[in-house]
Formats: structure tokens, C-alpha cells, sequence
């Protein structure tokens, strides 16, 4: 019995919007629909639910295959122009019955073409006179199968990437580039053999420049230009590859083009295509947001494409990224409504995990309030979170610094039927260590876990660890780093201390579970500032031996300050072996370490070990650079061991290695006052003139005071004048330094007369002059009976504010020893009383004596 059918409202609208779509355009002067065609046009229509519809969405390719008698084998991704009138046919295999319709129901009907429009599985034929670019034949067998004789290149391609397939992240690159080098030499020799390539081969090479490649944009690039010159259509997962290429070196723009080639090509994108784009869009650090909202609104305008949660995800995790400095608020919430719309209509569990997931992320990212609001607008919506949820939700609590509003949540929570586990005594834990309010309300129940409000932070986090202790929980590494931070911040008492240390062998109990790197680079700075070096050293081979944690430029930059304070403490056994580690892994120690571990070798007059450090740092690969060398010449001069600097010098000048002509200069310095300082007068002459000629060092002030300073200590007073002529001749005026060498020279020289003279030759305008070599003036004029001229420079000294303790000492040994004990007993009144200076022990009993006598001489 035939029953017959009639078509419901889903049926003439799916049909409708068949006709009316922008991508097809249908011709129904066409006859190649055949009956059946005609028979849907004609049936009466009559109410049926769109779901209903929907039920019969398998019957696509049994209950209606319109037959078309061109391009039966035409791709059903693939569109035609939009400005040629085509019938309405849908591609199927001629071997296909057409099944009678008095047997079809309206549902399968209305499901047939609402299938057909929603997966576009509609196929095309050119109108008539219309011409069109032949496309490449879907081969339904291979090559070998239709047994058409191809090239052993060919064949192999075709192997390779066969097996290829299956395992794509066990391929090495060599794999890679041999394949590459078979599908190049077929391109270049026999490229009619690749139209044989099927467009899972197409898409397995792809992925193999995508994956194995590291110039992975170029070669896909390159490839997709050979594939269209032949005339060989991409797939949307090839496409899909091309956009993730161009994102993997961080090109968006250029992915975003990868879409007009699609559109170019006829293939239509889905919703999986644009949410790869926004996605490349949303991980450009959050700059360029507003092209991804942009992309959802084409997708939905130009395509009818729904976004589906891993849509509104991205959006909403783009907003809420680490990178927006200021979160927009409306769009997170118009997103997430979004979100939630399509959730409900899942599973109960399904979404409840989803959104727990996504609570984990807002967290983890620190937009806690965030993190409340979509927590409260799932409660609203009459969803009720597991445990792991009310975690997320106590976490985001704490973060926001309201412990208050944590507790409240605790409590309903509670309210719930839910019990702590051990992530809520930790949400509980590091919420107050980090805040300086804390619980109200403290008892070790279920009801309460919170501590008293008159506790501090760390004391509630105290009881509250005990609580959970109680409850029979194990605390992980996470609740020990947040106690060990807590007490690095606590005052340094010794209690605090030795709970410190306890604190952190429970840190590093667990082998599994490790400490960041932050937390011990943050110990070893906290004890090297309170002066425990050998603490400071276990912690760094803790985290070096025990986690074997590869190091950042925080952690080695507190590690060569371990260095340099061991050095200046003088320990080298440590600092040197520190010094190794370094090296073994990988690490270069910095000039102002060397220098350090210098100084300290110098210090024990080793500068064979220094030189042995220098060697190994050299075959490390660590150069020698100029603030090395001088600290090298430097302390081979204060050993007076002038020989081993002069070799240092000669050894830097040989590298060819640029330096400072100030550095130079300097070096040149210490070298010609190592030569004076030995008496060597030959060397000294030889060395400065070889200065002049040979290194093109101009000398400065400080080398000629340090040629007139030898030569006067030697008796030379001929050189010392010529030295003046030169400094004249060179513009180089006189120095204070320079007046008290010449003074003290003159008093050593017993010639008072001609160190007054230099007194009286020196400018005394805007400078402080000497006052040591004034103080020893004074003395020699004393001694020489020469009063009057003394305390014409002690007038001088004090009318330049230049009176030093010296000074006073050396008037009042001068008066006394003349006798003029009243003048001694006024100086040193005013000593005490107005300049508040304090006499030498030793001459404090001969003063006292001479202030004492009452008889005086008259000066």
C-alpha cells in the first residue's frame, strides 16, 4: 500500500533556502532534477517540528540522490561561480538507486535538504554556453589498481607517504627532506604523475614541512604554489596547515590571507578554519583582539557558520589574557552568556568540567574577580559545582584579599554537602600568607576552618596547616614554598630562623614535586644579605644536584654574587669551587667576579693562582678583557713585582686589542712607579720613553708626579726639573699633589728655605691646598727657629677653613718646644672648646705638662 507523503513548513523552508542561497543559483528551466525534484515541489506542506526534521539527517544518500549527468564526480567542497545559473542536482555514483517516494516520510525529507544546505553537499553543473576550468579527477583507486605504469619516483612518493601518515611525529627530518627531494624531482621531471597524488598524500607532505621543516612558511608556501600551477585543489586541512605555518613564525596577516585563497579557490571554510584564525589572533599578546571579534562576525555574516564553544572560549580567554592590562569587562560577560547558552545544552557533567577548567585558567591568569563572576552566574543558572569548582572559587577568594568573603564561600561550601579536601586547606593556607587579614572565627571543624581574627597571617595559616594535618592530609611542595616565602619575609629572629630551616628541608623532601626556581633563587639572596654564605652555597647545590633545575639569569647572577662574597671574606676553597660549577654548566663568570677571586689570591700573595684562574677561564672560553688585566697589573705592583706586570702590559699590547688610552695611560702609571719604587732609574727612562714613541700614551698629570716623586725620593733634583720643564712645556699645570711632593722633597732634603719658596709660588686661589705637606712646613720652620713664617701658613690654613687636628698638634709642639706655654695652653683651649679636636695619646702627656707651667717665654 503506497502512503503518500506531504511536505511540512521544515520541508518548503529548507527547500526555499536552497534556492535563495547566495552560493547557488538555481536554474529550474533545467530538467536534470528528474522527478523527484518535481514530486518535493509539489507536495502540500503541513506542520513539523525542526528537530523532528533533523532526525532524518542519515537519509542524505539513500532516500534522494538526484543524479547528474555531467561532473558525477565533481568535489562537494568545491563552488562555482556565484554568477552562473546551475540546476539543482547532488552529486552521487552512478551505480546508485533512486528510492521510490511513496516509501519517504516527510521528516526524511525535510532532513534530506536541511542536510544538504547545512554540510553543503551540493554539487554543481555548468549552464549551458557557461565554460569552466577543468578540475582535478577524484581518483576512487590507486594507480596501482587502475594498473597505469608510473615512474619508481613516483611509486616511492606514493609509499613513503602512505606510511608516513600513520606515524608523522616519529618522522625525523631526514625522512622529511627525502621525501621533499622525491616530490622535487618529480615536479621538475614528470609533474603529470603527481595529478595521482590523493589529497590525504597531498596533506601528509604538509604536515611533514609543518612539522620537520625549520623553514616550515617557505617550503608550504612553495608547495601550494606548485599544487594550484597544477591544477590540483587543496583541502580544508591542508588550508588549515598553510594558517598554522604562518602563525608558528608569527605572521598573522598572512594567515588571515590563507582565507582569501580559500575563497578564491572555491573552498568553503568552517567553523574549525576561522576559530584556527582567531586563535592566531588571541595569542598575539593581545593586540590584535578586536581582528579576532571581527572574525566572528564574518564568519556568522559571509559564511552562516555558528560559532561553537571552542569560539567563545578563545574570545573569552583573549580577553582575559595576561597581556590586557584592563579587562573588558562587558565583552568577558557578553562571551561567557555565550558560552554558557551553548554548555546547557550538553551534558550536566560535561559543562561542569568545562567551566571548571575554565575557572582553573582565570585563576592561574589572577583575574580573581573575573573568576567570581562566572562562578555566581553558573550558580544562577542552577548548576552545581563539584569540589574542585568551590576550590577554584575559595583560590579566587583569597586572591582578591577579602578572607571574609573566603570564609563565607567556605561555608557554603559546606552548606553543600561538600567536604575540604587537601586543595581547599591550601587555597586556605596560601590565601593567608599572602594577605594581612586574616579568617575570623577559628575552629578546627568542618564548619570553620578559619583562625582567629586577632591572629596574623602567618599565625593563621599556622593553625590552619594543623587543621589539615588533623584531617589527615600530607601538605605538598606548593604549601611549604608559601610557608618558606612567608618566613623570608617574617622579622630575622633566631626562632624564625631555625623554623626557616626546618621549613625548607620539608620543601625538598619530595623528589617528584620540586620548588620553583624563583623560591630558591630568592633563599640564596636571603641568606647571602644575612651573611650565611655556606646556607646561601646548600641551597644553590640543592637546586644544581638534587632537581637538577636548569638555571635562569636570576639564579646564576645571586650565584656569582655567592662568589664574590666568599672571595671577599676570603674563603677560596669555596669560591673557587663554586667558580668551577659554573663552568661545568654551562655558565661564564663576569669580569667583576675574576676580579674579585684576583683580589683575594692577591691578598694571600698568591698571584700564581691568579694567573693559573685567568688560564682555565681562557680555555673556557671566557677572554681576558682590560678590567682583568689591571687588576692583574695593579697587585703585581703592590707586590712590587714590576717584571710580571711588565708582562701582563706587553702580553695586552701584542693581542691588538683595542683599550681606553685612559686604561692605558693608567697601566703605564703603575709600571714607571713600580720602576722608581725599585730605584731602577734605567728601566723607569727606557719604559716612559717607549710610552711616548712606541704606544703613542700621552702622559698626564699623575705620570709626571709620579716621575717627579721618584726622582726627588732618589735625590735626582736635575731630572725633577726637567720633569717641571716638561709638564710646562706639555700645558700640564701643577697639582696640590704636585706642591706637597716638591715641599716634602725640599724638607727631606733639609732645604727649608726652598719648600717656603714653593709655598709661595703655589696659586692659593680656589683650590685646598695641602695640607699634610703644610703641616710638616710648619714643623721644619718651628725647628729652624723660623716662627713667624709658621704662623703665617697657620693664618694661611685657617683663613681656607683647611685647620686639621695635625695642624694644631704641630702649633702647639712648636710653641711648647719655644716655650711659649701661653699660647699652647689657648690653642688648646679652643681644641677643646670650640673646634672639639682631640690631641694624639702620645702627645697628650707632653701637652698637658706644658699647659700646666705657669712661667713663659716670650716668643
Amino acid at each position: 500500500m503506497k502512503i503518500p507523503i506531504y511536505p511540512n513548513l521544515g520541508t518548503w523552508l529548507h527547500f526555499r533556502l536552497m534556492v535563495t542561497s547566495p552560493w547557488y543559483s538555481f536554474s529550474l528551466g533545467h530538467r536534470q532534477y528528474h522527478s523527484v525534484a518535481s514530486r518535493l515541489a509539489c507536495l502540500r506542506p503541513f506542520d513539523m517540528p525542526f528537530r523532528a526534521a533533523s532526525a532524518g539527517r542519515n537519509a542524505l544518500n539513500k532516500a534522494f540522490p538526484l543524479f547528474c549527468t555531467r561532473y558525477i564526480h565533481r568535489s562537494a567542497t568545491t563552488l562555482p561561480s556565484p554568477n552562473v545559473a546551475l540546476p539543482f542536482v547532488t552529486c552521487c555514483p552512478p551505480h546508485v538507486r533512486l528510492v521510490n517516494l511513496e516509501r519517504c516520510t516527510p521528516t526524511a525529507c525535510a532532513a534530506t535538504l536541511s542536510m544538504a544546505l547545512r554540510r553543503r553537499m551540493l554539487s554543481t553543473a555548468v549552464a549551458e554556453r557557461a565554460e569552466a576550468k577543468p578540475l582535478r579527477p577524484q581518483h576512487r583507486e590507486s594507480f596501482e589498481k587502475r594498473k597505469v605504469p608510473v615512474s619508481a619516483e613516483m611509486a616511492e612518493l606514493w609509499t613513503k607517504l602512505i606510511s608516513m601518515r600513520k606515524s608523522l611525529m616519529e618522522t625525523t627530518e631526514e625522512d622529511m627532506q627525502y621525501v621533499w627531494k622525491l616530490y622535487c624531482q618529480l615536479y621538475k621531471e614528470n609533474r603529470s604523475e603527481l595529478q595521482w597524488l590523493r589529497p590525504k598524500n597531498i596533506n601528509t607532505l604538509f604536515r611533514l614541512l609543518y612539522m620537520h621543516s625549520v623553514n616550515s612558511l617557505g617550503l608550504v608556501k612553495h608547495l601550494q604554489m606548485q599544487l594550484t600551477s597544477l591544477n590540483l585543489k587543496l583541502s580544508l586541512a591542508d588550508y588549515q596547515i598553510i594558517m598554522e605555518t604562518n602563525a608558528k613564525v608569527d605572521k598573522p596577516q598572512k594567515a588571515r590571507a590563507v582565507l582569501y585563497d580559500m575563497k578564491r579557490d572555491g573552498v568553503v571554510p568552517t567553523v574549525e578554519i576561522y576559530n584556527t584564525l582567531i586563535k592566531i589572533y588571541v595569542e598575539c599578546n593581545g593586540t590584535r583582539i578586536e581582528i579576532a571579534e571581527n572574525l566572528v562576525d564574518e564568519m556568522q555574516r559571509e559564511w552562516g557558520l555558528h560559532p561553537n564553544t571552542q569560539t567563545f572560549m578563545q574570545m573569552l580567554l583573549g580577553y582575559l589574557s595576561p597581556w590586557q592590562t584592563v579587562v573588558d569587562e562587558k565583552r568577558v560577560r557578553h562571551y561567557f552568556a555565550k558560552l554558557m547558552d551553548i554548555e546547557e545544552k550538553s551534558a550536566f557533567q560535561k559543562t561542569i568540567e568545562n567551566v571548571t577548567a575554565l575557572l582553573n585558567v582565570v585563576v592561574r591568569w589572577r583575574r580573581y574577580e573575573t573568576a567570581l563572576f562566572m562562578f555566581e552566574a553558573v550558580m544562577e543558572r542552577g548548576l552545581k559545582f563539584k569540589l574542585a569548582g568551590w576550590n577554584m572559587a575559595l583560590k579566587a577568594c583569597a586572591g582578591t584579599g577579602d578572607m571574609e568573603k573566603t570564609e563565607i564561600f567556605l561555608q557554603r561550601m559546606t552548606e553543600d554537602e561538600l567536604s575540604p579536601d587537601a586543595e581547599t586547606f591550601k587555597a586556605l593556607i596560601i590565601g593567608n600568607l599572602t594577605q594581612s587579614r586574616p579568617f575570623s572565627g577559628a575552629t578546627n571543624t568542618r564548619e570553620s576552618l578559619a583562625p582567629a581574627s586577632s591572629l596574623t597571617g602567618l599565625d593563621a595559616s599556622i593553625k590552619t596547616f594543623r587543621a589539615m594535618l588533623a584531617a589527615g592530609f600530607e601538605p605538598d611542595t606548593k604549601i611549604y614554598t608559601s610557608f618558606v616565602e612567608a618566613y623570608m619575609r617574617a622579622e630575622r629572629t633566631p626562632e624564625n630562623i631555625v623554623i626557616l630551616d626546618r621549613l625548607y628541608t620539608a620543601m625538598i623532601s619530595d623528589l617528584e614535586d620540586p620548588p620553583a626556581l624563583g623560591t630558591f633563587e630568592r633563599l640564596v639572596e636571603f641568606h647571602i644579605k644575612r651573611g650565611a654564605l655556606a646556607e646561601a652555597r646548600r641551597v644553590y647545590y640543592d637546586a644544581r644536584q638534587r632537581f637538577a633545575i636548569p638555571f635562569d639569569s636570576g639564579m646564576i647572577q645571586q650565584v656569582k654574587r655567592l662568589i664574590m662574597r666568599f672571595a671577599q671574606h676570603r674563603l677560596m676553597l669555596s669560591a673557587t669551587a663554586l667558580i668551577y660549577d659554573m663552568l661545568y654548566i654551562g655558565s661564564k663568570p663576569n669580569s667583576r667576579v675574576t676580579c674579585s677571586l684576583i683580589e683575594a689570591h692577591a691578598y694571600y700573595k698568591d698571584m700564581e693562582g691568579a694567573r693559573q684562574l685567568v688560564e682555565v677561564l681562557r680555555e673556557h672560553g671566557i677572554e681576558t678583557d682590560n678590567w682583568v688585566y689591571g687588576t692583574m697589573i695593579f697587585h703585581y705592583f703592590k707586590l712590587d713585582d714590576v717584571r710580571s706586570a711588565r708582562e701582563l702590559y706587553e702580553e695586552r699590547m701584542a693581542s691588538g686589542a683595542s683599550c681606553k688610552p685612559y686604561v692605558l695611560r693608567q697601566w703605564c702609571n703603575m709600571l714607571l712607579n713600580g720602576y722608581l719604587k725599585a730605584g731602577n732609574i734605567n728601566a723607569a727612562t727606557r719604559f716612559f720613553n717607549q710610552m711616548l714613541e712606541r704606544d703613542q700614551v700621552t702622559p698626564d698629570l699623575v705620570t709626571f708626579n709620579t716621575l717627579l716623586n721618584g726622582y726627588l725620593a732618589l735625590g735626582m733634583n736635575d731630572e725633577a726639573v726637567r720633569t717641571m720643564g716638561m709638564m710646562e712645556v706639555r700645558g700640564i699645570r701643577p697639582s696640590m699633589y704636585t706642591i706637597s711632593i716638591l715641599i716634602f722633597a725640599h724638607i727631606g732634603q733639609q732645604d727649608v728655605k726652598g719648600a717656603l719658596n714653593v709655598f709661595h709660588a703655589m696659586p692659593h686661589a680656589g683650590k685646598r691646598p695641602p695640607i699634610g705637606a703644610l703641616t710638616a712646613l710648619i714643623l721644619a720652620l718651628f725647628r729652624n727657629g723660623d716662627v713667624e713664617n709658621a704662623e703665617r701658613i697657620w693664618a694661611f690654613l685657617k683663613r681656607k677653613e683647611a685647620v686639621s687636628p695635625n695642624v694644631y698638634q704641630a702649633m702647639m709642639v712648636g710653641y711648647g718646644q719655644a716655650g711659649a706655654y701661653d699660647k699652647v695652653r689657648a690653642l688648646y683651649k679652643k681644641m677643646r672648646n670650640g673646634d672639639k679636636f682631640t690631641l694624639e695619646e702620645g702627645l697628650r702627656p707632653m701637652v698637658e705638662q706644658w699647659v700646666a707651667k705657669d712661667e713663659n717665654k716670650v716668643v
